[in-house]
């Protein structure tokens, strides 16, 4: 009798936990999409209010998906989320003023690396000709990044800068539900 009723705990045990898990990712995954539609927004407002008669000036007609750019940055036990438009520079380094992401270590160079998207919606990441390079982890296999090159990120990639580590989410938001 005693072996059922620890039996159906633990079960009972077991689904609070799965429930609680699914709970978090499904918030996390709204607050992701939530930061994406504010800052397509937000360039949709900044392109509606561009004068198409100033010489130069082009408004360009918007996507119905824009690939979006989720960074974890995790550093001794200390997690930050970002979420970037990838159309527009991501840069990555030690300089306060300029990068998107800061990591304040010795190690890290200014300007260390960046991330970019292709016209053919490729996120691609870029040393910046940094003192030690860039870590590239994809699965069990790692990648040094270093002088000027690149490569191009996939969903579930992580970046390795000095001692933090930028786990890398690729996502699309579609615009046309706006």
């Amino acid at each position: 009798m005693i072996i059922k009723i620890l039996a159906a705990l633990v079960c009972v045990v077991i689904m609070v936990i799965v429930t609680v898990m699914i709970k978090s990712k499904q918030e996390e995954t709204q607050r992701m999409y939530t930061a994406a539609e504010r800052m397509i927004q937000n360039d949709i407002l900044d392109n509606s209010l561009k004068n198409p008669f100033i010489k130069g000036t082009v408004i360009e007609e918007e996507p119905e998906r824009q690939l979006m750019l989720n960074v974890k940055v995790s550093k001794s036990g200390k997690k930050q989320n970002f979420v970037f438009n990838p159309a527009k520079v991501v840069n990555i380094g030690r300089e306060r003023t300029r990068n998107q992401i800061t990591i304040n270590e010795a190690v890290v160079s200014n300007f260390h690396c960046k991330i970019y998207l292709l016209q053919n919606d490729t996120a691609v990441v870029e040393d910046c000709n940094s003192s030690n390079g860039t870590v590239l982890k994809r699965g069990m296999k790692s990648y040094v990044i270093a002088n000027g090159q690149n490569a191009v990120l996939e969903d579930g990639d992580k970046l390795i800068i000095g001692t933090v580590e930028l786990k890398i989410k690729l996502f699309y938001y579609d615009t046309i539900w706006m």
